[in-house]
């Protein structure tokens, strides 16, 4: 959620594209995830709204596996320390 691309996948991820919340709550669960994880030291991300999700949601995430290896070397290389597990 910390670059462009992050946060288009947290976004169109199907567990999250596809629910049943409505746009306001999924902003909100975002935005509570957000704070919630975020390292001490980092700032957290903008607040998610209602009306962004809305927008970027309703785009269907063709590839998520290859996205997500896209947004995780984005983040590596813009000096982002990722877990090992990532």
């Amino acid at each position: 959620m910390s670059t462009p691309d992050g946060r288009d996948y947290v976004l169109r991820v199907p567990g999250a594209a596809n629910s049943a919340l409505s746009d306001a709550q999924l902003a909100a669960v975002l935005n509570w995830l957000a704070m919630r994880y975020s390292a001490a030291e980092e700032r957290p991300p903008a607040s998610f709204t209602a009306e962004e999700v809305a927008r970027v949601r309703r785009t269907p995430l063709a590839n998520v596996k290859e996205r997500r290896r896209e947004v995780i070397r984005g983040l590596a290389a813009s000096g982002v320390a990722l877990p090992a597990e990532y």
